[in-house]
């Protein structure tokens, strides 16, 4: 009896594999008659039999039929594409080398369909749609351990940049536990060459309170990129922050009294007594006046000095100064405005006041008009950051020659502005 009840399992065993190899088969035959539900409909029921959820071919065929869904606008909405990735993926699990050439195209293609799609997805602010696009791309390029696309360097470029986005989307998505490991292994990357990992890890860090992690960062960072604006800015945000400005112009004045040409220390310390004659809140609100204004505004104006002998061609550095000498004379102006009396002391110091905001409104045109001349040429081709300056150059001037009833000055800078709109 015992005999009797093994080989009827058995006979019942062998039935139910030649049931699932026809439903492959129908599976096949519905897809080549474009029957897509009847296709996945037979398949599976043999991905769910045990008799064949191990067979390579069942998720071969489940994989081919998903991607053909994929095609077909009214499936999208039951999101083919990543179930046809589940099943190529079970494939290169069970049998690397089963249709291994197809399989490896099929990956690919759906790997570079969700870069597109995290691109889409990122552009439109869906970070968390773009982040699981990412995820979709790793998850393919990282099989067998990297090695099955080892050779494919134009899919490490891809799988790279998807890595990046898929971070930036997490740090927008607020997951920062995931973006932080995954930035971290992105800035030594020779495929990814950009100042915005080292600015990206450095936000994190600073909502952490992590500020040693913060200036390590800083400086590893203005050593890979030491022109990058950006870069720059945190790293005076950071003494400024931390009330270490003295130990940074002392750093900086150091590094400027070896190399007395570099352009890059002479703007940093420029920018930095600067920023401490015209102090800001976390808000960007003005502060009162330092008790040393006076003694900062003089270090600014020989910083400037000295960086305009190094760099006189420079419109970034022009503009920056044409703001110094203006902001200034905004100074005077609000000096003039507080006195209320009519005493000859009084008017005397009016006086003095004018001529000096008369003289530093003279000397911020100066640098104004030093930066839009050397922008204007080559306006077709500006950088968005050097169209901005132009365009700030333009803005600052009309006020200053509004002020100096230079109207027909004005009136050109206007034109100019109003070109740029059109």
């Amino acid at each position: 009896m015992k005999k009797f009840i093994v080989t009827a399992v058995c006979l019942a065993a062998g039935f139910s594999a030649m049931a699932q190899k026809i439903n492959i088969q129908n599976a096949l035959n519905s897809q080549s008659d474009k029957e897509l539900d009847k296709a996945l409909e037979f398949i599976e029921k043999a991905a769910a039999d045990p008799s064949t959820k191990d067979n390579p071919k069942t998720w071969y065929v489940r994989g081919s039929i998903l991607l053909d869904m994929q095609n077909d606008p009214k499936y999208k909405a039951s999101q083919p594409l990543s179930k046809a990735t589940e099943s190529f993926v079970k494939v290169v699990e069970l049998d690397p080398k089963y249709e291994k050439e197809t399989v490896g195209k099929a990956l690919r293609g759906i790997a570079f369909s969700n870069y597109n799609n995290l691109v889409d997805a990122y552009n439109a602010k869906k970070y968390e749609d773009a982040l699981a696009s990412s995820k979709e791309v790793a998850r393919i390029h990282e099989l067998d351990g990297g090695k099955k696309y080892a050779a494919d360097k134009y899919f490490d470029t891809i799988a790279t940049n998807a890595k990046l986005f898929g971070a930036y989307s997490a740090v927008n998505a607020n997951k920062t536990d995931e973006a932080l490991p995954v930035l971290l292994s992105l800035k030594g990357n020779p495929i990814i060459q950009t100042p915005n990992v080292y600015l990206a890890l450095i936000d994190i860090y600073k909502k952490q309170g992590k500020e040693s992690e913060v200036i390590a960062l800083i400086e590893e960072g203005r050593k890979a990129y030491p022109n990058n604006k950006a870069l720059e800015v945190e790293e005076l945000t950071y003494y400024t922050r931390t009330g270490k400005q003295d130990e940074f112009l002392r750093k900086l004045e150091d590094a400027a009294a070896k190399d007395p040409s570099n352009a890059n220390y002479l703007a940093n310390i420029a920018t930095a007594y600067t920023n401490m004659a015209f102090p800001k809140d976390a808000q960007g609100k003005a502060l009162p006046k330092p008790a040393n204004y006076d003694d900062l505004i003089a270090k600014a104006n020989v910083a400037y000095t000295n960086l305009l002998k190094a760099a006189p061609n420079s419109a970034d550095y022009n503009f920056n100064a044409g703001v110094f000498y203006f902001n200034q004379a905004s100074e005077y102006i609000s000096a003039m405005n507080k006195i209320d009396g009519n005493t000859a002391a009084d008017k005397k110091k009016i006086d003095e006041l004018s001529a000096k905001t008369n003289a530093a409104f003279e000397q911020s045109a100066q640098y104004f008009e030093k930066a839009y001349m050397q922008l204007e040429p080559k306006l077709a081709s500006l950088s968005s950051d050097d169209k901005s300056t132009y365009w700030s150059s333009l803005s600052a001037l009309k006020q200053v020659y509004t002020r100096q009833n230079k109207m027909d000055k004005a009136n050109e800078m206007k034109a100019k502005m109003d070109a740029m709109k059109k």
